[in-house]
């Protein structure tokens, strides 16, 4: 089961919350840990129970997962020519990946 929540079970989790069900009680209902649901109550709950919303936690963990992470060939504009040139002379990658070594280029 994957570790993250879906939007129901994010309304069913701010529903037992209201009712002041302990964190090990509303696990077992849902079928979770109760580490899971700290997890999520701290993460996209601003850690309160109190102040736990389904709706705002969803938008939470949609806004992180949308955020764009740059890769190395990104990063690096001098690996990433290094890149395209072996690419263009159709080696393989392992074969770049051997090149890059040789030649002493930084591991990144």
């Amino acid at each position: 089961m994957s570790n993250d929540f879906r939007f129901y079970e994010r309304q069913m989790l701010e529903y037992w919350l209201r009712t002041k069900m302990s964190l090990r009680d509303i696990a077992k209902i849902m079928r979770r840990t109760h580490g899971a649901l700290s997890k999520e109550i701290t993460k996209n709950g601003s850690g309160d129970r109190k102040r736990y919303r389904a709706d705002t936690a969803q938008w939470m963990f949609e806004r992180r997962q949308h955020k764009q992470r740059r890769g190395k060939l990104d990063k690096y504009p001098q690996l990433k020519q290094t890149v395209i040139e072996g690419l263009v002379k159709e080696w393989s990658p392992d074969v770049i990946a051997g090149k890059l070594k040789e030649s002493g280029h930084k591991q990144m």
